[in-house]
């Protein structure tokens, strides 16, 4: 019985996985097909700032209603400009995010976006000359 609930899971695990290629890189079979690294529309990123993919350290996921990611930049933006430029541009059409939330640190700034059933949190480090960003995106 323990052998027959072994092969059984193996089995669909893979019939559930397929082989896709994106530009020279083929990802290995055992990878889901439904995570993406592709940006949300509807959350602008300032000049400047480059999407960290390294270590698939960003990913999206949309289906049926539900959307989750969390994508991760850094470049030579000061950290009060990207706060600034979100605070300006989230509410903003196309985007159309209501701001709810910011708290400030030392070194840091996050702030809490709400569209619909949509969470948008950033998370912004504050250097003078180089910063990250990190936005996690939820449905509830």
């Amino acid at each position: 019985m323990k052998r027959l609930i072994v092969f059984a899971a193996a089995l669909f695990a893979v019939a559930g996985c397929e082989t896709v290629q994106h530009g020279t890189t083929t990802l290995d079979p055992t990878r889901s097909v439904s995570i993406a690294r592709s940006q949300f529309d509807d959350i602008p990123v300032p000049e400047g700032l480059q999407i960290i993919t390294l270590g698939n350290r960003s990913f999206t996921y949309e289906r049926g209603g539900v959307r989750v990611g969390r994508l991760e930049y850094s470049g030579p933006v000061a950290g009060d400009d990207v706060v600034g430029f979100y605070r300006a541009n989230m509410p903003l059409q196309p985007y159309g995010w209501t701001l709810t939330e910011e708290k400030r640190e030392d070194a840091s700034t996050s702030m809490l976006f709400r569209k619909g059933s949509a969470k948008c949190v950033l998370s912004i480090s504050l250097g003078t000359r180089n910063s990250t960003l990190t936005i996690d995106v939820t449905s509830e």
